[in-house]
């Protein structure tokens, strides 16, 4: 039988099935944040929109 995404991610980051889990991954694919209640989705943006990554691809939008 096949997983699920969920449950393979589940399993891939140790979550349980009854556990609720953020988790923020980055394109280089590494654990960003990682927490175990819900928080503020502006707190994610935040922290997504700081990143290296993200900061190059603004700038070059306001290039364009």
């Amino acid at each position: 039988m096949s997983l699920s995404s969920s449950n393979r991610l589940r399993q891939q980051f140790g979550v349980q099935s009854d556990e609720f889990r953020i988790i923020l991954i980055g394109k280089d694919g590494t654990v960003k944040r990682s927490e175990a209640s819900p928080v503020a989705v502006s707190s994610v943006f935040t922290q997504i929109d700081a990143m290296p990554m993200r900061q190059q691809e603004m700038q070059q939008r306001n290039q364009l």
